[in-house]
């Protein structure tokens, strides 16, 4: 007997599988997690450091962070969505 969390789990994976791996480490780890938090974050930082104008959003600095976040985030991304997909297929398809 599965409890309610796991039911919601259960639910969860099956949507999951039936977009299919690839697409779901793309969609969920890549595009709606990895993208944003790259942006989000290279703002933060230069409104932290700089503060935020016009001139400080076309600054070396803030483009060297930009491009570094935008490989970091999303690779975390897609670490972090392969892992769940894996924890779930364990935990659901065994």
């Amino acid at each position: 007997m599965l409890s309610k969390k796991e039911e919601k789990e259960l639910e969860q994976w099956k949507r999951m599988k039936s977009i299919g791996k690839k697409k779901y480490i793309w969609f969920n780890g890549i595009i709606k997690w990895g993208l944003p938090m790259a942006i989000s974050m290279t703002i933060v930082l230069q409104m932290l450091d700089d503060g935020i104008s016009l001139y400080s959003l076309s600054n070396q600095n803030f483009m060297r962070r930009l491009i570094i976040n935008l490989i970091v985030f999303p690779l975390g991304g897609y670490v972090t969505a392969t892992i769940l997909w894996r924890k779930l297929e364990i935990k659901f398809d065994v």
